[in-house]
């Protein structure tokens, strides 16, 4: 969803993240100090999705969520695949993760309840999907960020690649902590630094 905005009109993402996640404050504000008429209704909708890491007043998932996919498009790297890093690991590879690890996960990471089965989906989605947008962007919609990156790219380089996504994948399965903010710019990090 967030991919062709990085594409095609990455200004206008950058708008509609800050929007979004002053929509996000405001609400919160609402949900936190019970305003009528909305309050109520914002706390009873949002404690469905509470997990353990949300267990103060403040419910802060959805918009590190929001601020995970948004940091590296903010920061925006001269690097296409850095600034589409919180995109990939968060919406790619975070939800492979977790759909391929509760539905056939079967080894657990030691003391935690993510699985290796998640790890590996997290780690082969965040690159098959980088391979197909990279070479999308540069084939496809003749970007020239894309078209840079595939023509200087060689075997090593995408090695480099799958080894930082590994990291994060490892990261991310062995984190007991709100990973939504951190995952990204590890990875976004780990990009630029391979890129050098």
């Amino acid at each position: 969803m967030f991919v062709p905005g990085v594409l095609l009109e990455l200004p206008f993402l950058q708008l509609a993240f800050g929007v979004a996640l002053v929509v996000f404050i405001y609400l919160e504000y609402l949900r936190y100090f019970a305003i009528w008429p909305y309050g109520k209704n914002i706390h009873m909708f949002l404690t469905e999705f509470i997990d353990n890491r949300d267990l103060g007043p403040v419910i802060l998932s959805h918009i590190y969520l929001l601020l995970g996919c948004a940091g590296p498009v903010w920061i925006e790297s001269s690097h296409l695949l850095a600034t589409m890093s919180g995109i990939l690991a968060l919406g790619f590879g975070d939800t492979a993760a977790s759909i391929v690890g509760k539905r056939y996960g079967r080894i657990r990471w030691p003391g935690t309840k993510k699985t290796v089965e998640g790890t590996v989906a997290f780690v082969i989605s965040v690159f098959a999907s980088a391979m197909v947008i990279m070479y999308g962007a540069a084939f496809l919609l003749g970007i020239k960020d894309g078209a840079q990156f595939v023509a200087s790219s060689s075997l090593g380089s995408w090695v480099s690649i799958l080894s930082a996504i590994t990291l994060t994948g490892l990261l991310e399965a062995l984190s007991s902590q709100n990973d939504n903010i951190i995952i990204p710019l590890y990875i976004y990090s780990m990009i630029l630094l391979i890129n050098q």
